[in-house]
């Protein structure tokens, strides 16, 4: 038989490190910062230096003489330790077009776990090693040199912490790689030699992401949010692609918190660039909330394929600083607060200049409002405040308990229930509610307070003779220690009834005394075998 073979041309490996110029032994990593060059890492427990030699236990397998490798000697601690070599190039590189990294490797048959990492794309805008970690681990079941090929497919994401994005292995960025030992529980030197690139890859489809997961814009600024494609355009591509991006709510609210952003971006062949931008405008304010959330999308792509980084998130940075002192500012509510049972409790907010803002707020301030109800035999109907210009009528149902000349009558008129009522434009007569009920109406124009649509001010109720009142509160889960602090403060608003308000501190409560002072929530008894059906006799609610 024979064989048939094209004149495709020869793939031959690109050297990526060859060891010939050596290194600087045993340099550590400084966490953070951009490595370049090499660099050692370890945890505090292991060590690790590195060295180029020409005189290695066996010489690499068709090597020259006097060829160089690099060997890398660790003492790496059992348990979880680790330790290494990571070389950094001085300006990222371009691997998509290859299909594998490949390498020379010494192996000392210990079993141990070797690990290979591509430190593939940095965070936009990052001046830091931000670089996501891709990684592989290799077995030490082998003596000698083995020529080692790694596809780039076969590498998965390893966190480290480091804030790196998390787009996915795009090779267009590539800031370096490294290896290392974990675990090893023993000392033992590796060799390495001739790492290179094999290989070529498939084209990917043109696809289009956004740069990173997170964009962090400090509040009060605009900061740019970058959407890419995951390679260049090649001859095959079209002339002109375009995706449409938009801004979606997280925890941050639009129109307070940021401006909202839509549009479309377009990438050309004839620019040659990969990279578009677009801009997200954030409000600040003088009170800590934390760091809030604004969802990114990407739409309707046009001529390009969505990537898998279609959604991101724009972070607006909190710049203010927290303040351990303050209790509450009802900004996230007012579920920590209890109340009497005739109180309800609400947490309207209040925009900067309205005539219910608090002195010198930000543009919004939320507060707690506590709200006295009247008597159940006390309904009020009607528009509440009637924008201001005329009555709040207030139906009271018979009641003998209830003494409806205790009304402060500086505030409400008296009228008559069973008094027939006559419509101006239709001259048709229509009565009050029947029934004996008394009927009087607030004129709120004569009482001098606020018209607030949620507030009605009646003042001076009794009720069997007591006056209406009401109490809200807070506990905290755990004791708090105030010894060290000056006094208590609060905003409060008040209606000018000339009415008492207290306010009580519960200090040092008495000491727990154990299960003889406890109450009884919830039992349940297992009297039973494992697995004896109940008897539903037995049972009680």
């Amino acid at each position: 038989d024979y064989w048939t073979f094209t004149d495709a041309p020869q793939v031959v490996p690109t050297v990526i490190d060859d060891f010939e110029s050596g290194v600087s032994p045993g340099t550590p990593c400084t966490p953070g910062a951009l490595p370049v060059g090499f660099c050692t890492f370890s945890d505090a427990a292991s060590s690790v230096s590195i060295v180029t030699t020409d005189s290695p236990p066996v010489p690499v397998p068709g090597s020259e003489v006097g060829n160089h490798v690099l060997e890398v000697a660790t003492n790496v601690s059992s348990g979880g330790g680790f330790a290494g070599v990571i070389r950094g190039f001085t300006t990222p590189q371009d691997w998509s077009r290859s299909e594998g990294l490949a390498l020379w490797l010494y192996g000392n048959n210990t079993g141990k776990v070797l690990f290979i990492d591509i430190l593939d794309n940095r965070a936009p805008g990052s001046t830091g090693d931000t670089a996501e970690r891709f990684s592989v681990d290799i077995i030490d079941d082998f003596s000698g040199w083995q020529f080692v090929e790694i596809p780039f497919d076969s590498l998965d994401r390893k966190e480290v912490g480091n804030g790196a994005p998390n787009d996915g292995l795009t090779l267009t960025e590539v800031h370096g790689w490294a290896f290392g030992v974990f675990d090893a529980g023993e000392a033992f030197d590796n060799y390495l030699d001739d790492v290179s690139l094999y290989g070529v890859a498939e084209l990917p489809d043109l696809t289009v992401n956004f740069s990173t997961s997170i964009f962090n814009i400090t509040e009060g600024t605009t900061g740019p949010v970058t959407v890419k494609l995951n390679r260049p355009f090649t001859d095959e591509d079209p002339d002109e692609v375009s995706v449409d991006f938009t801004t979606e709510p997280g925890t941050a609210e639009p129109g307070r918190d940021y401006t909202p952003v839509s549009g479309t971006l377009t990438f050309t062949k004839a620019e040659a660039d990969t990279e578009r931008t677009f801009s997200i405008e954030t409000f600040g304010d003088d009170k800590f909330f934390g760091n809030e959330r604004i969802v990114l999308r990407l739409r309707n792509p046009v001529d390009v394929e969505l990537g898998t980084g279609f959604q991101a998130s724009a972070i607006i940075v909190d710049d203010d600083p927290f303040d351990s002192r303050l209790l509450d500012d009802f900004e996230r509510g007012a579920y920590l607060w209890d109340a009497s049972s005739n109180v309800t409790l609400s947490n309207p907010e209040y925009t900067q200049g309205s005539l219910m803002a608090l002195p010198g707020q930000g543009a919004y301030e939320s507060v707690l409002r506590a709200s006295v109800l009247p008597p159940e035999n006390i309904e009020i109907q009607g528009r509440i405040c009637n924008e201001g210009t005329g009555v709040i009528p207030v139906r009271i149902r018979s009641t003998d308990t209830f003494d409806a000349t205790t009304i402060d009558h500086t505030t409400v008129r008296l009228g008559n229930a069973s008094e027939a009522h006559v419509d101006r434009k239709s001259g048709v007569a229509r009565r009050h509610q029947a029934g004996g009920d008394l009927l009087f109406h607030f004129r709120f124009a004569d009482t001098g307070l606020q018209c607030d649509p949620d507030f009605v001010p009646l003042t001076g109720l009794t009720f069997d003779g007591e006056p209406i009142t009401g109490q809200v509160w807070r506990d905290f889960p755990l004791a708090q220690d105030w010894s060290r602090d000056e006094a208590l403060s609060f905003w409060y608003y008040g209606t000018g009834s000339g009415d008492e308000v207290g306010v009580t501190l519960k200090d040092n409560a008495a000491a727990d005394l154990g299960p003889s002072g406890w109450e009884m929530v919830w039992a349940d008894e297992f009297d039973g075998a494992a697995g004896t059906p109940p008897n539903p006799e037995n049972w009680t609610h």
